[in-house]
């Protein structure tokens, strides 16, 4: 169960680590917001500062180098704070364009740096190129334009970038002309990216530590619920259904073991009802046997001691012959009864020369006519020859007994895959709508024919004689 305890800590560990980067990832989204937030705020405040300074440079006609000087200029920020040179919108992540009255571009902090390379000998300043992936769009230019023209303010948010627009008044409230800011969290602060880095890593460390000891610690009770089910399933693999699970608690788990203790408690009593019947169909199996058997012998022998007490000597000393064979081959029954309730009579020998024994064991005097008409060398299993010998004995026994019959017909071929078996008399019959209760013979019959797959019809009528015909497979043959 260690196993199942460490893949626990392992899904655990998953299944929070994924939430950690979720989470993490709607932190930073957020984090970022709140900065172009404060920027969208910050916009307004840098041009107030702006304006006034802006407006005289353009009232003056002087040219942008003058903005970036005032913004460069070097000042105390102990007592003037934050310097407007690093409030103002700057490359990567924002810009800032100045237009004149005119709506050309006076001001662009993307393009060039006109103070910052200025040369020392008084001579045209070099532009140098800013890069920035933040174009001056068409949309900007009509927004800064709008806001010239109406002299308003002009605003336009997204999720990546906000800008702003206002009109550049003078104290006497004539546009000179308009400033356009644009902030853009493209592309992506350095700021976040280490703040992405590093709480992710720091949340993975804890996430591994923090998960793996719950999950171990978590686990231990559900390991060893679990084990309790394997021990109890591997005691019912053994037969011992007295072992139960005994788990009260009302999870899917508890549930589980509840109806599992159930089964074990139904498949003990179905055991026991089956081990009853076991026994029960046992002993009817043997009666069967019995009564099929070493019951019809005997009857058969006790027929030939009663000719012998009535016969000439030389006759009785026959039928005595016949009668110690026949309380011999009753022996052997009952000796092959107990190592493999087989009959004796048919082991080792074709099927046909075991009916012709059986048939001639029956007293001539007293017995009915049998008339004989086997096929020879007709093949079964072991399990259909033994039923096909009990059936014609127990039919030509309620023939001699029972019927009263003068005549008998003992009839076995092979019709395909089946063997026929057919045993007619000519005595005083029955209704055979009632004969399914009449004794334990014609069930028994009946019972030998299914155990291999067959069938037995019994036909008869009151003064009309019977006809017991079973229909037996083949099976399988032993060489």
């Amino acid at each position: 169960m260690r196993s199942l305890r460490w893949q626990l800590g392992a899904s655990y560990m998953r299944v929070t680590l994924g939430a950690v980067l979720l989470l993490e990832i709607i932190v930073v989204l957020l984090f970022a917001q709140g900065v172009l937030y404060t920027n969208r705020t910050l916009h307004p405040l840098v041009a107030d500062r702006l304006e006034p300074v802006v407006a005289d440079l353009l009232s003056s006609g002087l040219d942008a180098r003058a903005l970036q000087a005032y913004l460069e200029r070097p000042i105390d920020v102990r007592s003037s704070g934050r310097p407007l040179l690093l409030l103002i919108p700057r490359p990567e992540q924002g810009f800032t364009v100045i237009l004149d009255e005119q709506g050309d571009v006076w001001f662009d902090n993307r393009s060039q740096d006109p103070v910052a390379d200025l040369p020392q000998d008084g001579s045209a300043p070099v532009e140098q190129p800013v890069t920035s992936s933040l174009p001056f769009t068409g949309n900007d230019r009509m927004l800064t334009e709008r806001a010239l023209a109406m002299a308003e303010e002009r605003t336009m948010q997204g999720l990546l970038r906000t800008a702003y627009a206002r009109p550049i008044e003078t104290t006497s409230g004539v546009v000179v002309g308009a400033v356009y800011f644009e902030s853009s969290l493209l592309p992506v602060p350095w700021s976040l990216v280490n703040l992405a880095v590093g709480g992710l890593g720091v949340a993975a460390i804890l996430v591994v530590l923090v998960s793996t000891v719950f999950g171990l610690y978590a686990s231990r009770p559900l390991a060893r619920r679990i084990e309790n089910l394997a021990v109890a399933a591997d005691a019912w693999s053994e037969g011992d259904f007295s072992r139960a699970v005994h788990d009260p608690s009302g999870d899917e788990l508890g549930r589980l073991a509840r109806r599992l203790d159930r089964m074990a408690m139904q498949l003990s009593d179905l055991l026991t009802a089956r081990q009853a019947l076991a026994g029960s169909r046992e002993r009817t199996r043997i009666a069967r046997e019995l009564h099929d058997s070493v019951k019809q012998q005997v009857f058969a022998a006790s027929m030939l001691l009663g000719a012998a007490r009535r016969a000439e000597p030389d006759e009785a000393q026959a039928h005595v012959a016949n009668a110690e064979r026949l309380v011999e081959e009753a022996k052997q029954e009952l000796e092959g009864l107990i190592h493999e309730l087989r009959p004796v009579a048919v082991e080792g020998r074709p099927l046909d020369e075991a009916l012709r024994n059986l048939a001639s064991a029956f007293p001539k005097e007293q017995a009915p006519r049998i008339t004989l008409d086997l096929s020879e060398n007709v093949t079964a299993s072991p399990e259909v020859r033994t039923a096909a010998y009990r059936i014609a004995q127990e039919a030509l026994a309620n023939a001699l007994r029972h019927a009263r019959a003068s005549n008998v017909t003992l009839h076995l071929s092979r019709e395909g895959d089946e063997i026929v078996l057919r045993v007619e008399d000519d005595g005083r019959g029955f209704v055979s709508s009632s004969s399914e209760g009449r004794g334990v013979g014609l069930a028994s019959m009946r019972a030998r024919a299914v155990e291999v797959g067959g069938r037995v019809e019994v036909r008869s009528e009151p003064s009309g004689g019977t006809r017991v015909e079973a229909h037996l497979p083949v099976g399988e043959v032993q060489a």
